[in-house]
């Protein structure tokens, strides 16, 4: 059930119900109260909380959807994508569907390939072992797959800080987090980035990024990371799940 801290629903809102609680599950988002990748709980969850009926509540999540605030995966329910205001620093690289996803990646393929290689020859010990921690936090998201988003990205954070660089780190902070929320959603019919196999791909391919960087080794590190890109890349296929 909603805490008693979270925002009520306001049923004196004249634009009724259903914006009424669509701003009531923005505001918690907003507020960090739901933070990216993160589930929103079930319709019928969010009924008995606001008591509403399920047809407002899928009204509303509508709206957030229309938003760029969340996304719903076909099957396992819908997922915060962002935690900023739309206009804000998402606005940079707005993302309207699945063309605008693939050019995104090509972006991060060409940016944080050499941001692993610059960190592979300037990275500092405490550098080193941040990615290290953020590589470890990842390990565990088997059992926490909400938190996946995060930890994801807190790698990938990790390595863009060490290159040195504040110019790339700064770019791969504005592409943010909701990047890889939204690629998880697009992900090719039978692909399910929560999967236990998946997940320990990825592991074994962070992991090789890693090594990398702590060998010094820029021209392996920059391979490793578009080897590991690049097969994100395909995994979108040739267009959006159905």
């Amino acid at each position: 059930m909603t805490s008693r801290t979270e925002p009520s629903l306001d049923r004196t809102d004249p634009r009724g119900l259903v914006d009424a609680l669509a701003g009531a599950l923005k505001t918690r988002i907003l507020a960090g109260g739901l933070p990216a990748g993160s589930k929103l709980p079930s319709e019928s969850e969010l009924a008995a909380d606001y008591d509403v009926s399920r047809t407002v509540v899928r009204e509303a999540v509508s709206r957030l959807r229309a938003a760029g605030l969340v996304d719903t995966m076909q099957g396992r329910g819908s997922y915060v994508l962002a935690v900023t205001e739309p206009g804000e620093a998402n606005d940079r690289f707005p993302i309207r569907g699945w063309a605008d996803l693939v050019h995104l990646m090509e972006l991060r393929v060409a940016v944080e390939s050499e941001a692993a290689g610059l960190a592979a020859e300037r990275r500092t010990s405490a550098q080193l072992a941040a990615i290290a921690r953020a590589l470890d936090g990842f390990s565990r998201v088997a059992d926490h797959p909400e938190r996946l988003v995060e930890a994801d990205f807190a790698f990938h954070a990790a390595i863009a800080d060490a290159s040195g660089n504040p110019f790339l780190a700064g770019l791969l902070e504005s592409i943010g987090p909701r990047a890889i929320m939204l690629h998880l959603t697009q992900l090719t019919a039978g692909t399910d980035a929560t999967d236990a196999d998946h997940l320990q791909l990825l592991m074994y391919e962070h992991g090789a990024i890693r090594d990398a960087i702590a060998r010094g080794d820029g021209q392996a590190a920059r391979a490793a990371m578009a080897v590991h890109l690049r097969r994100s890349q395909a995994a979108l296929g040739k267009g959006p799940r159905g």
